[in-house]
């Protein structure tokens, strides 16, 4: 299974979905090409009734995700959920929503080594030690006119570091906090489905 998010959107490439759904708010196709399920997205991402779009095809999703992907200009991207010695997890506010550190891999970067380097800089938080890479995330947005996906590598993180983040205000980031675990899930309550999706498959 795939997901690509379009801010409150999912679609959703699957082997095994039900051919029907009483939901109104979800949408089931059938892949039988490319250029439909191009416009079938097109659709759906202009349709507000409706938040998730389920791409059905009982063999071969990894090819017709790869095939997807292929017509729009693929970012890439790192960051990573960090924790501290207090179990505590490193959060950044931007653009009114709670988030994760994460930015653009440079070229010659590793996914690695760009996460932490974005961890760094948008929090000030230093000392990373990478414990394990986490699944990607796939969201989907406009860029001067036109629509890409960005891909993002995730990685989990430790520091012994005892510093107050500090946010890095020319990235827009207007807050960073260490939250405690169990006050995660009301930092979750306005964030993006992507870093929700992590986060429930991860904590």
């Amino acid at each position: 299974m795939y997901k690509v998010f379009i801010y409150d959107k999912t679609v959703i490439f699957t082997e095994d979905v039900n051919t029907k759904t009483s939901d109104e708010n979800e949408q089931i196709t059938k892949f039988e090409s490319i250029s439909n399920l191009l416009s079938d997205f097109e659709v759906f991402i202009s349709n507000p009734k409706i938040n998730k779009l389920f791409v059905f095809n009982k063999k071969d999703v990894n090819k017709i995700f790869e095939e997807f992907l292929s017509n729009f200009p693929i970012i890439e991207a790192a960051g990573g959920i960090v924790r501290n010695p207090e179990n505590k997890l490193l959060f950044i506010y931007r653009f009114d929503k709670w988030d994760l550190p994460k930015g653009h891999i440079e070229k010659g970067e590793t996914p690695k080594i760009a996460a932490k380097r974005e961890v760094e800089e948008e929090t000030s938080i230093p000392d990373l030690k990478i414990i394990r890479q986490l699944p990607y995330t796939f969201h989907s947005y406009i860029l001067h006119d036109k629509r890409v996906i960005k891909k993002t590598f995730w990685f989990e993180m430790f520091t012994k570091s005892e510093q107050t983040p500090q946010p890095q205000i020319e990235e827009d980031i207007t807050k960073a906090e260490w939250i405690p675990e169990n006050e995660v899930k009301n930092a979750l309550r306005n964030t993006y489905l992507s870093i929700k999706e992590l986060f429930y498959r991860e904590l």
